[in-house]
């Protein structure tokens, strides 16, 4: 690959692959999640699964469940404690090479 392509666009060539989830279901959501993750990073992408089920056409249980169960994401909380506003929020990951680190595009361009 590329030296320097974002890791977004390396991660999301990786589940649209051969190697990457079986489940077609699973590759639409992960598709719809990559839209809001950073470019570089691959990470803080933090959309409801309510708008997940509204892109995908799919119900909000099969998008969660299906969240819960995929190994491309890494889901982590994110926002204010309290009384401030919290939700989840998703990591890219290649179950294949583990979790994303803010120079992943250079290691994954080494293939």
């Amino acid at each position: 690959m590329a030296r320097g392509k974002p890791y977004r666009d390396v991660w999301l060539g990786r589940v649209l692959s051969p190697d990457g989830p079986k489940d077609p279901t699973e590759k639409l959501i992960l598709c719809a999640v990559s839209r809001f993750m950073d470019f570089h990073t691959g990470d803080g992408a933090w959309p409801s699964q309510s708008t997940l089920a509204d892109m995908t056409e799919l119900s909000v249980r099969t998008v969660g469940k299906k969240l819960r169960a995929t190994k491309w994401l890494e889901t982590y909380r994110a926002g204010k404690s309290g009384q401030g506003w919290r939700r989840h929020a998703y990591r890219a990951v290649d179950p294949l090479r583990g979790r994303l680190s803010a120079h992943a595009d250079k290691v994954l361009s080494d293939d």
